[in-house]
C-alpha cells in the first residue's frame, strides 16, 4: 500500500526512482518488467470470466511488478485479482477531477501521475489549467482515490497523467468496500488510538496524532519478511506481531546486496488454495537449528508491538548495518519518508530524532561497536 495519504487522496511519494522489484525482493530488470507487463495484458480481461488458474497468475505477476500486492495477506491477493481491471491513460488525461464522485480505488502499475489541488476559487474546473497546483507525485506501486471512497464523499483533488502512458489497476467502490475497507477506512480511528497509546507519542497535542495517523497505511506481512533498514525509505511501527533486530553475517551479507532495498518477502506458493497462507518452506529461509528463535549471536533486539524502526530513512546519520526479520506474521502501519518530511510537523520529527538516537547509541555500546555505521550515499530527497 504503499499507499501514504494526502489531502485529496493520493499517497505523495518524494522524486526519486519507482519501486522495480519482483516478488523475492529481487531487482526486476526493465525487460523482466515489461514481460510481466504484457503477461499482465493478457491476464486481466474481463473478470467475470476468470477462472483460478488465470487469478492464481494474476497474483505472481502484481505481486511481481507491485509492492502494494506484495504486502496484502494471501487471501486478500487472490479476492483482489479477481476483480482488478486495467485501465490505460495518455499523456494529460484526467483520471478524475476534484469534485468528482468517488467509484473507484486506483494502483499504479506503469507511470506515473500527478495530484493537483485548486487553489484558486476563479480557476476552471481542468485541472490542468492555471490555478491547478501540483501537491505530489504518485509512481508505479503507489495507490489513491480511497478517502472519496472511505468517506463517501467527493475527491479533494485531481489525478492527471503527465507521461505519456500510465496504466493502472482499479478496483470498482463495491470491491473495494468488501475486501480493502477493514485495512483502511476501519483502520483511520484505530491507527490513532494506536499511535496515541505509545510512549513516544504521549505528550503530543491530539492533532498532531491525528496528522501522522492520517498519513500512515498498514501492511501485513509473513513470517520470514526481511527489513532492509539501510535501504528502506519507510518508517514502520508493529501493531501485531513480533520481529527482532538483527545482523547479517558475511554470507547472508553478500546474498542480500543483491536485493532490493526494501522488503524481501517469500515467494508465492502457486498451488496454494484460496484462504490459505504459505507452507513454512515458503513462509521464510530454512535455517539451522541453532538459529532457531529469537536470541542467537546475530540478534541485536526483539521487537514486538508498540515498537517501531526504520528511522534511519529520516535521518541517515544513524543508520545502521541491521536488519529487522518478521518473527511471525506482522501487522505494521508504515509511513514514507516523503510524508514524514513533507506533511508531519517538525515536533513530530524531533520526538522520533530523539528516541532514535537514544536507540542507536544504546545498540552500539551493548554491541562494543560491533555495528559499524556505513557512509550514506544516498543524497537527501
Amino acid at each position: 500500500m504503499l499507499r501514504s495519504r494526502v489531502k485529496g487522496g493520493g499517497s505523495p511519494r518524494a522524486a526519486g526512482s519507482p519501486e522495480k522489484f519482483d516478488q523475492n525482493g529481487k531487482v526486476l530488470t526493465e525487460e523482466m518488467r515489461v514481460l510481466q507487463m504484457k503477461r499482465l495484458h493478457r491476464l486481466c480481461k474481463d473478470p467475470a470470466k476468470r477462472n483460478e488458474g488465470t487469478v492464481t497468475k494474476l497474483v505472481e505477476v502484481t505481486c511481481a511488478l507491485c509492492h502494494f500486492f506484495r504486502t496484502m495477506p494471501t487471501q486478500l491477493q487472490f479476492e483482489l485479482c479477481r476483480v482488478i481491471q486495467l485501465e490505460r491513460f495518455s499523456k494529460n488525461d484526467i483520471v478524475f477531477k476534484q469534485g468528482d464522485h468517488g467509484d473507484k480505488f486506483y494502483v499504479i502499475v506503469q507511470g506515473r501521475v500527478e495530484v493537483r489541488i485548486c487553489m484558486d476559487s476563479s480557476a476552471t474546473s481542468d485541472p490542468r489549467q492555471a490555478g491547478h497546483n501540483t501537491v505530489a507525485w504518485l509512481h508505479r506501486g503507489d495507490s489513491f482515490g480511497e478517502l472519496a471512497l472511505i468517506k463517501n464523499a467527493p475527491r479533494t483533488a485531481s489525478i492527471v497523467v503527465p507521461s505519456s502512458k500510465t496504466e493502472v489497476l482499479s478496483i470498482h467502490k463495491e470491491d473495494f468496500e468488501r475486501i480493502l475497507v477493514g485495512l483502511y477506512g476501519a483502520s483511520l480511528n484505530e491507527r490513532a488510538l494506536f499511535l496515541r497509546r505509545l510512549w513516544t507519542f504521549a505528550a503530543l497535542p491530539t492533532r498532531l496524532v491525528q496528522q501522522l495517523a492520517t498519513f500512515t497505511s498498514v501492511a501485513i506481512f509473513q513470517t520470514g519478511a526481511l527489513f532492509d533498514t539501510e535501504k528502506d525509505n519507510r518508517l514502520y511501527f508493529i501493531v501485531e506481531g513480533e520481529c527482532r533486530l538483527c545482523l547479517l553475517d558475511e554470507e547472508e551479507q553478500q546474498e542480500h546486496g543483491e536485493q532490493t532495498g526494501v522488503v524481501v518477502e517469500a515467494q508465492i506458493d502457486k498451488n496454494a488454495s484460496v484462504g490459505v497462507g504459505f507452507g513454512e518452506e515458503q513462509q521464510q529461509k530454512k535455517k539451522p537449528d541453532s538459529d532457531v528463535g529469537f536470541y542467537n549471536a546475530k540478534t541485536i533486539s526483539r521487537l514486538g508491538p508498540g515498537n517501531f524502526f526504520g528511522e534511519g530513512c529520516i535521518f541517515p546519520e544513524i543508520r545502521r548495518d541491521w536488519i529487522v526479520e518478521a518473527m511471525s506474521e506482522v501487522k505494521l502501519y508504515f509511513i514514507s519518508r516523503g510524508d514524514i518530511l513533507n506533511n508531519v510537523d517538525k515536533r513530530v520529527i524531533d520526538i522520533i530524532k530523539h528516541e532514535a538516537e537514544f536507540k542507536a547509541t544504546y545498540y552500539d555500546g551493548r554491541f562494543d561497536g560491533r555495528m559499524v555505521q556505513r557512509p550514506s550515499t544516498r543524497a537527501s530527497r
